[in-house]
């Protein structure tokens, strides 16, 4: 009996961790993709440099390449987050389903 009880706990545990790791990296990648495409300003930062407009352009070039760096930082966490996530609850899920725990 106890020990069902911890085996419930751990397939439930785990299979809420997986569950977490999926929803956040799903919503990190639909963010991602809505800055990309949609919202295309929505990361950048604008200053001016009334006095020197090499200065300005070289800003924004500066810009977008930290922008899309921290984009490609940002997809690859969010795919091993996925790809960590969704097996770890699957496995658990399953477990769950088949000893009738669900």
């Amino acid at each position: 009996m106890k020990g069902e009880i911890i085996k419930l706990i751990y397939l439930y545990t785990f299979s809420a961790i997986g569950l977490i790791l999926v929803v956040i990296s799903c919503v990190k990648i639909v963010d991602i993709l809505l800055r990309t495409y949609i919202f295309k300003d929505a990361d950048m930062i604008y200053t001016y440099f009334p006095e020197n407009i090499s200065e300005n352009e070289q800003t924004r070039k500066i810009q977008i390449e930290t922008i899309r760096s921290e984009r490609q930082r940002s997809i690859s966490s969010s795919i091993s987050m996925l790809i960590v996530g969704l097996p770890l609850f699957i496995y658990h899920w399953r477990i769950l389903r088949k000893d009738n725990f669900y």
